[in-house]
């Protein structure tokens, strides 16, 4: 967290965090091994994550090698290669939550998501809770880099 004097932590968090984030890296850990392998996105996905300076976050992330869909089964597939999704978000000990009012996936709208999140210079780092993922405990770890 930077801090600044005389400023409220929180406030300074919103203030560094607003902007456009551009998605560098993608990684899969494994809870137990600290094993790091690719996201289910490829090596070498792509994406965009925007926190307002309202408190709205966005996000866009894309399969790396994803094609243009024709027909059904196609169109089927460009859809599991997509993950995006948008809220409110709020600030929380090194965390943003965020109330889910539209997604890719209906099932997350109105849920909340929590990510913790830390800043070095113009690389953001999220990392999503453990969740079972083939029978093991995985997170996700992306980075960003600042868009100028």
């Amino acid at each position: 967290m930077v801090t600044h004097p005389n400023v409220h932590p929180a406030l300074v968090d919103t203030q560094t965090l607003t902007g456009s984030w551009k998605l560098t890296r993608w990684m899969m850990e494994d809870m137990d091994t600290r094993e790091q392998k690719a996201s289910p996105f490829g090596e070498r996905p792509d994406g965009y994550v925007f926190f307002s300076s309202s408190n709205r976050m966005f996000v866009l992330i894309t399969a790396e090698n994803r094609k243009p869909a024709e027909g059904a089964d196609e169109q089927s597939a460009a859809f599991r290669s997509l993950y995006t999704y948008s809220g409110k978000y709020r600030l929380e000990s090194g965390r943003f939550i965020t109330k889910i009012d539209i997604a890719g996936d209906q099932n997350w709208v109105g849920s909340e998501q929590q990510r913790s999140y830390r800043i070095n210079g113009d690389t953001l780092i999220i990392e999503s809770a453990p969740a079972t993922q083939a029978g093991k405990m995985v997170r996700g770890i992306l980075e960003w880099e600042r868009e100028p």
